[in-house]
């Protein structure tokens, strides 16, 4: 999981290169805001998506040990499988 404290360091990040591009922005605080949450959903589904797609692969009949190349093949297609998946809700 991404940590807080990584999530505003982040999420400073961003507004810092808006401010250099000059882009205006009104509400720095809700924009901020704005960002954490964003960034927050994206990480707990992330998070969701990975543990559905390592369940998926330790659940299957023979599934390959966890860091092998067969093991990661699966975990990607998966994983892409899963992310498609959710995109089309």
């Amino acid at each position: 999981m991404i940590s807080r404290e990584r999530i505003f360091y982040i999420t400073d990040k961003i507004i810092e290169e808006l401010v250099r591009q000059k882009i205006p922005i009104k509400d720095s605080r809700l924009l901020k805001a704005v960002i954490i949450n964003e960034l927050t959903k994206v990480t707990k589904l992330l998070e969701s998506i990975d543990e559905r797609v390592r369940n998926k692969i330790s659940n299957s009949r023979n599934a390959p040990p966890e860091g092998s190349p067969s093991w990661l093949a699966l975990y990607e297609n998966y994983f892409n499988e899963e992310i498609s998946t959710r995109l089309k809700r």
